[in-house]
């Protein structure tokens, strides 16, 4: 059995329970596990990682950590560079109600009415 010591980033907290925030990870594992599949298995998706490094040197995610490894997980870079807004207007008072919203994302909204 093998034990590897993991520090998230902050950004990545939300992801885990409650009592593993704010404090470095102890997980053992058996066999050869990717950083991939450890990471993932602490609740963190692989989509959300951006840099890991294992004792201060950077690694891919497919790397194979070793008993006693001290790994580093920083979060992914975020993939929109543009403010996060969201705009709403009511084009039309008569039902079904229709809505244009815009922002990242371009979009109609229909409300139907019983």
């Amino acid at each position: 059995m093998s034990t590897a010591y993991f520090d998230l980033q902050p950004e990545l907290h939300f992801f885990l329970p409650r009592d593993k925030r704010d404090v470095t990870i102890a997980l053992s594992f058996k066999g050869r596990q990717s950083l991939k599949h450890l990471i993932e298995s602490l609740g963190v998706p692989h989509t959300e990682v951006g840099q890991v490094t294992v004792n201060g040197q950077a690694r891919s995610l497919d790397s194979l950590p070793h008993n006693g490894d001290r790994i580093e997980v920083r979060p992914a870079a975020p993939s929109c560079p543009l403010e996060a807004r969201f705009l709403l207007e009511v084009i039309s008072a008569d039902w079904p109600l229709t809505c244009a919203c815009w922002g990242s994302i371009a979009c109609t909204i229909t409300i139907m009415v019983a």
